[in-house]
Formats: structure tokens, C-alpha cells, sequence
């Protein structure tokens, strides 16, 4: 089943996240504008269903929704709406509020005091005004179940006027109103790609009103052409802050390099262009930071993705081959394979008048055993007997 309904377009892009889209109202999230304005395509095997009173869109069964370059598949496609509060709306609102104020300290004023005298002319009291609270977005039959109340009797609900209905047939999804969608749901086999990247996951949320992305699985990762990015409890992607936050036995490979911690927290960038690209990564909790010949342990550590140096805090430890240095400050510069270690960072200041120092353990290269020593081949005794002379007659053999 094939059919154009505004669902899900949820991508985790480190930078650049595709727009959902409205049924009606445009909807700015300043995220992907190389797809603002583009129909979502979606498609699902068991059918798209509209339930209008809970106010959600559900694709079921292999569900996939594409927009523009990102695509997003899972089982089950859920996207939840709203009715958008138009200018008449939420003047019609305010207008049905303030009447309703003055009608209630009306009542108070006309109302006698209490313990006054039959007869007896009440004083003439300022009325209280109660804080009129911001005026909020009708609901679609607020207005018009409104019944008309007898003439003259001051009643604020009265009967709705030609600007109330106009207001609440423009939050009417189901009458063509305009509407939003704030929050999507992906479930079940959840994976999200665009041009670059891919994730993959078994539970997927966007909440549009925090800008947040939320993914979760048993087995979390993310792929780039040259990065891959694995965790345990979630994948998060923070759009406002342009943040993505790895949770739970964090790892991020690229190129033989290897950075893991409790926590990941990558800082993304925007060029001239609108390329987004990671420029730091933050590490909190079981920091380790390897390369093909050498590993790096501390309690935290930030790693400068342009210049490949890691900067590490914490009982800090190098280590390699056999070879291995403690301390509380460590920069280890992946790219030309030089490790620094200090006894504390170089803005730190020792109060307590102890320094502490670094210390190692350095293994000496272990001798080759010496080569095992072969036999001289045997030579055979040399004999005393002189041949003859050539010519000369044999001895004759004597006689005792």
C-alpha cells in the first residue's frame, strides 16, 4: 500500500535532521533545509490508519517514510498532531477570556456583602481582578457547543460569534484545519538513513517541541563512511544544541582509532556551506582512547576530532607493549602517535603543598635467547705412516 499522509521523516544526521511534515502548516525546525517543502512518501505493508480522536497517524507492517535523501524504516510508524492555533484562534480565545472576567466581577459587585443589613447600601469596594492567564488554543467545538444565553443576562458564554467559528474550524484538523505534528515514534527494526550515515535501533522518538531524538535498542550503532558509533542504552540527538549523546559502553572507531567511555558526547559544527561535521567529542566514566600501538585510560577526556588529540584527566594511564606510565593529566596525539603525561594539568594549582608525581613501569626488551651451537663435523684422525717414495722398494719386514 502506497499513500502521501503526513508521518515521519526522522533522521539522525550529527547535524542535519530532515523536517517532518505538517498536513497543513509549514513547520520551520531550522533542521535539513535542503528538504524543507518535500512530500513524505510512505509505504506499509498492513496499511496506514488514521485514528482522528486520538489525533495520530500509524503505518504498519515493514512501514517505511521517505523524504527528500532520508529515509526511516521500522515495523510500526507513528506520528502524533495537533491543532496549530491560528491568529483567529487565539483572538477569539483572548476575547471569550476578558468577557468572561467582567462578567465575574460583575457578579461580585452586584453581590451583597456578607452579614450586610437588608436594605443597607454596600460600600463601594475596588472589584478584585484575578491575573488573566495567556489565552490558549481552543479546542475545535469549544466555540460553536457554546449556547446562546438569554438576552440581557450577561452571561460571557454566549452565543458564538461568526469570528468564534471561523477560529474553530482553524484548528479543525478533520475539517481542514491547519494542524503539527509533535511527536513521532518509530518501533520495531528501526533503521534511519540518509547520505551519509545509517543508525540502527529497535525503538525510535522524536519529540519536535525539545528538538530531541531518542534511540533505543539492544544493539545501537551508528555508521558513517569512515565512523562507526556503538552504545548500550541510547543514541540521543539534541537539535537545538547540536549534540549527539552516546549512553552506556560507548565506543567510536574511525580509521584504527578507538575512543569509548561511559558517555559520548559529540559537539557537531556547521561550515559556510551547512555541512555539518563532528569537532569535539567529550568523554565521561571508563575513558579509553587506542590506537594501533598505544592505549590511554582516564576518568575523562575530550578528543579534538581536527587536530586527533586527546586530553585525558584522572588517574591517567599510558600504556605500551609493556611499557606503562600513571598520572593526572595525559594528551595522547593519535595522529603522530606522541604521548604526554603530567602529575596535573598545567593551569592546576596544589593547595595542600604535596606534588604528586608520575610514575611508570618500563619493561626492558627481553634478549633473543643465543643461538643454539651446531656440531663440528668429526675429522678423522691423520696417519703417521709415510707413503713411499716414488722408485723406492719396500722395506723388507724384519726379524726378531
Amino acid at each position: 500500500m502506497r499513500a502521501a499522509a503526513p508521518l515521519l521523516a526522522l533522521a539522525l544526521a550529527l547535524g542535519s535532521l530532515p523536517l517532518p511534515a505538517p498536513p497543513a502548516a509549514a513547520q520551520n525546525l531550522g533542521l535539513g533545509a535542503q528538504d524543507n517543502g518535500k512530500p513524505v512518501d510512505i509505504e506499509a505493508d498492513d496499511g496506514i490508519e488514521w485514528q482522528q480522536n486520538n489525533r495520530v497517524y500509524i503505518a504498519r507492517g515493514n512501514a517505511r517514510a521517505t523524504r527528500g535523501q532520508s529515509t526511516i524504516f521500522a515495523d510500526t510508524l507513528m506520528a502524533f498532531y495537533r491543532p496549530v492555533c491560528s491568529p483567529e484562534a487565539i483572538a477569539a480565545a483572548a476575547k471569550r477570556q476578558a468577557a468572561q472576567a467582567a462578567a465575574d466581577a460583575q457578579k461580585a459587585a452586584a453581590a451583597p456583602a456578607a452579614g450586610s443589613k437588608p436594605g443597607a447600601k454596600a460600600a463601594a469596594t475596588p472589584a478584585s481582578k484575578p491575573a488573566a492567564a495567556p489565552p490558549t488554543c481552543p479546542d475545535p467545538a469549544a466555540a460553536t457547543a457554546a449556547k446562546p444565553a438569554a438576552a440581557g443576562s450577561g452571561d460571557a458564554k454566549a452565543a458564538a460569534t461568526p469570528g468564534d467559528t471561523k477560529a474553530a474550524a482553524s484548528a479543525d484538523p478533520v475539517n481542514g484545519g491547519s494542524t503539527e505534528i509533535y511527536r513521532m515514534e518509530a518501533d520495531g527494526n528501526v533503521r534511519i538513513a540518509t547520505e551519509t550515515q545509517t543508525v540502527y535501533g529497535d525503538h525510535a522518538i522524536y519529540d519536535l517541541d525539545q528538538s530531541l531524538l531518542v534511540v533505543t535498542g539492544k544493539h545501537l550503532k551508528l555508521e558513517t563512511p569512515r565512523d562507526t558509533v556503538t552504545a548500550r542504552d541510547d543514541l540521543e540527538w539534541y537539535d537545538d544544541k547540536q549534540l549527539a549523546v552516546a549512553r552506556g559502553d560507548a565506543v567510536a572507531v574511525r580509521e584504527g582509532k578507538r575512543l569509548a567511555g561511559d558517555v559520548l558526547t559529540a559537539i557537531v559544527d556547521k561550515d559556510q556551506n551547512g555541512s555539518s561535521h563532528i569537532s569535539r567529542i567529550d568523554a565521561q566514566g571508563n575513558v579509553l582512547v587506542s590506537s594501533l600501538e598505544q592505549i590511554a585510560r582516564g576518568d575523562a577526556g575530550i578528543y579534538n576530532v581536527d587536530t586527533g588529540i586527546a586530553t585525558l584527566t584522572g588517574r591517567v594511564t599510558l600504556t605500551k607493549g609493556g611499557n606503562e606510565l600513571r598520572g593526572q593529566y595525559g594528551v595522547v596525539d593519535l595522529n603522530n602517535n606522541i604521548s604526554r603525561l603530567l602529575n596535573a594539568p598545567p593551569s592546576a594549582k596544589l593547595t595542600d603543598g604535596s606534588t604528586p608525581r608520575v610514575a611508570g613501569i618500563l619493561m626492558p626488551r627481553p634478549k633473543p635467547p643465543p643461538p643454539a651451537a651446531t656440531p663440528d663435523v668429526a675429522k678423522a684422525p691423520e696417519s703417521t705412516a709415510r707413503a713411499p717414495a716414488a722408485g723406492a722398494q719396500p722395506a723388507a719386514p724384519s726379524v726378531q
